[in-house]
């Protein structure tokens, strides 16, 4: 007998697809997972990937994603151009 319910190829393919896609992370969970990669490791800038994760690594980013990282990562830079400032010996 083959129709809807039944056992037929068609229907076990279905199956086997949806218990697949089931398995699949979503795209959150990647974005997740990539973050976390990038955050464990040694050489990781962690404020820079903060300002990519919050403006640009995500499901739905603003229209301004890429304007608004950029200004973050400008902001950055100078935070780190005045505390070098600061830490360099005067060599004169």
């Amino acid at each position: 007998m083959t129709g809807p319910g039944t056992n037929t190829p068609a229907n076990d393919a279905g199956a086997e697809t949806e218990s697949r896609q089931g398995d699949m992370p979503t795209t959150e969970d990647l974005i997740a997972g990539v973050i976390k990669t990038l955050q464990g490791g040694k050489d990781t800038d962690t404020a820079l990937l903060k300002v990519l994760a919050d403006n640009i690594l995500t499901t739905k980013p603003a229209k301004t994603a890429v304007q608004n990282a950029a200004s973050a990562i400008e902001a950055l830079a100078a935070e780190r151009v005045e505390g070098s400032d600061d830490d360099q010996a005067d060599h004169d």
